[in-house]
């Protein structure tokens, strides 16, 4: 397990996930951390902040599926009882949010999830398969 710190976010990651995710480094993606993610989320009102103090076990849970159910807001816990880091949920609530938050690299993401998928399609088109993979 990798946990990754960035000012007051923390993102845990499981092993496996960290080898698959490498390939990010080689894409033209829009944000270099989960906080400016959130940041381009909030100027576009896309986030519902949660200032008062929440219970990480009950209420974030209970809270982010009312939200989810009704497809609305990514929500940014600020004060999580029993720690001082602040916590993102529902950031790819919707389609559009997702689509935005990818904006930059949804093709090169779309291609690699397809090539991991069916890996005799990278024949079809092997230029294109190249480019993909570098």
């Amino acid at each position: 397990m990798s946990i990754l710190k960035t000012d007051n976010f923390l993102l845990i990651l499981k092993k496996e996930e960290v080898k698959s995710t490498s390939f990010f480094y080689f894409c033209d993606m829009a944000y270099k951390s989960l906080q400016q993610c959130i940041s381009d989320l909030y100027k576009n009102g896309e986030v519902r902040v949660i200032s008062e103090e929440v219970n990480p076990e009950l209420d974030m849970a209970s809270i982010h599926l009312n939200e989810f159910k009704e497809g609305k807001k990514t929500l940014l816990f600020e004060n999580i009882k029993g720690t001082r880091y602040k916590a993102a949920s529902n950031l790819f609530g919707t389609l559009d949010r997702g689509k935005y938050i990818f904006r930059n690299s949804i093709d090169v993401v779309k291609d690699l999830i397809d090539f991991k998928l069916n890996p005799l399609n990278a024949l079809k088109n092997p230029i294109k398969s190249f480019f993909t993979l570098l």
